[in-house]
């Protein structure tokens, strides 16, 4: 365990070990145990967090023998930028195969307290079902209380969307009503060489006069969005800058601070690596409300329709239910792009809870080399952004 302290600055203070009773032929087996693993004894499939075999020379996480962990894992650059390994030192990483598939190897490492999920490339239609829009948009069928989307859509339709700049025009589609006077109107846009599957999300602001278009990035096995063009950058999250190349014409007075251009063409997702630490080294600060929870925290909106969040009352039954819901997960700046301030984004590394329902996002404040500041292995400044956004200093 010492390897693990020095590598990740966890305090392994109340780490000890034990040794493995209830049958002789457990001689000679030891597994840590302690305060901080006490739910080990919980798991009922039986493995254990670390194990030494004396008697074998073998060590075993979670009931999986040790291996090198593979270069397509360890040389990807989330993977570089959370461990800060290079070179041989990526190389020689030993980690456990938790499980291993045709879409996923999960591998928990050893001389680190993380977890890691390499994902493989994922076709274009890897997207969102389209369940909640139903209304095609059609300027001639708009009510005259949604006169405004048309207004501030059409033309960034026409630019990006529309014949000849596309091949095919690309449908767009509305939830059946819009409240009177709604500030934010919201439309799905589907590629016709993907149809019924979320491909952009468009928010339209009746007040600011302004669209961000949204397209969707499968990242890790979840759908994520990420701002890729609005028509007035000074009201995007994300920092996006206008092009300042001359022009053969003025700008449209609608785009005059228009930033970034969608992309017109589906492309399959690139292989991805997602880190989960599985000790958190923070206590998550408690709301103001019952259980500790924040008082605009609803679970049963947190849980709808989200399957990995279903409870089982019998508890995990394997090695892989167990660790899905244990620590955090990285979430690189690329998936909160326009989703969170990017002076947030560039201050901060955010990871987000594993465990359900409310899979909470928290910030921790990076120094200027790019590391988590702490003070006796706790971080002092964090954010945690839920359906309210707090910021502890």
């Amino acid at each position: 365990m010492s390897t693990c302290s020095e590598a990740s600055s966890i305090d392994t203070a109340e780490f000890e070990w034990g040794s493995i009773g209830g049958d002789i032929h457990n001689a000679g087996r030891y597994c840590v145990v302690g305060l901080l693993l006490m739910s080990l004894h919980t798991d009922k499939s039986g493995a254990t967090w670390v194990e030494l075999n004396v008697q074998l020379l073998q060590v075993t996480v979670r009931g999986r023998y040790v291996t090198p962990l593979e270069e397509e894992t360890s040389g990807h650059s989330d993977f570089r930028d959370i461990l800060r390994l290079r070179g041989r030192e990526a190389k020689t990483v030993q980690c456990a195969a938790l499980l291993s598939t045709d879409l996923v190897k999960v591998r928990e490492l050893l001389s680190f307290p993380f977890r890691t999920l390499h994902w493989m490339e994922r076709p274009s239609n890897a997207l969102p079902v389209l369940t909640d829009a139903d209304r095609i948009y059609d300027v001639e069928d708009l009510d005259a209380s949604e006169g405004f989307i048309a207004e501030l859509f059409e033309p960034v339709r026409r630019q990006f969307f529309a014949q000849p700049v596309v091949p095919q025009d690309i449908l767009f589609f509305l939830q059946e009503e819009i409240p009177e006077g709604a500030a934010v109107a919201m439309l799905t846009g589907v590629h016709p060489r993907i149809r019924g599957r979320v491909w952009k999300e468009v928010l339209v602001f009746r007040e600011l006069r302004v669209v961000h278009i949204y397209g969707i990035l499968n990242y890790g096995g979840q759908c994520y969005r990420r701002l890729e063009y609005t028509t007035n950058c000074k009201y995007a999250l994300s920092g996006l800058q206008p092009a300042f190349q001359n022009r053969p014409s003025p700008w449209p007075e609608w785009g005059r601070h228009q930033a970034g251009k969608p992309e017109t063409e589906p492309k399959n997702f690139p292989p991805s690596v997602v880190l989960s630490r599985t000790l958190v080294r923070r206590t998550p600060s408690k709301g103001t409300g019952e259980d500790g929870r924040e008082p605009l925290d609803d679970t049963e909106q947190w849980s709808d329709g989200d399957v990995s969040e279903e409870e089982d009352d019998e508890g995990e039954r394997t090695v892989w239910e167990r660790a899905q819901r244990e620590g955090e997960q990285y979430l690189p700046q690329r998936v909160l792009e326009g989703l969170l301030p990017e002076a947030l984004l560039k201050t901060y590394r955010f990871y987000q809870t594993n465990s359900w329902p409310h899979r909470v996002i928290h910030g921790y404040k990076l120094n200027e080399q790019k590391e988590e500041e702490e003070e006796s292995g706790t971080p002092q400044h964090f954010v945690e952004v839920g359906k309210t956004l707090l910021v502890a200093l």
